[in-house]
């Protein structure tokens, strides 16, 4: 079975709540959304209090994707897919030499 997962690349759209909270009702393997922790803190409130508890709201990764300090859009890209890469594989994401 392929590994799926799911990206919400807009903090600010309207809805983010109610399509987490059916992300995390599904098997989806990856949740994440892009923005800082203070810009996603709300919406972890917001899931709380629908009922969702730490275990389900440690499925939702943001900030997005591996610290390899990209700031341009193709490098934080390319941190994003790592991450979900090494989410399917049960991987951290560090280096292999360490």
């Amino acid at each position: 079975m392929a590994y799926r997962g799911a990206v919400l690349t807009d903090h600010d759209a309207p809805g983010v709540t109610a399509t987490l909270a059916a992300l995390l009702r599904s098997p989806v393997g990856f949740i994440g959304v892009m923005g800082s922790r203070r810009h996603v803190a709300h919406y972890v409130e917001e899931l709380r209090a629908m009922g969702f508890d730490d275990e389900d709201l440690a499925r939702i990764h943001s900030p997005l994707g591996l610290d390899i300090g990209g700031r341009r859009p193709e490098e934080i890209a390319l941190s994003i897919a790592a991450g979900i890469v090494a989410d399917a594989n049960g991987r951290d994401g560090g280096w292999m030499d360490r």
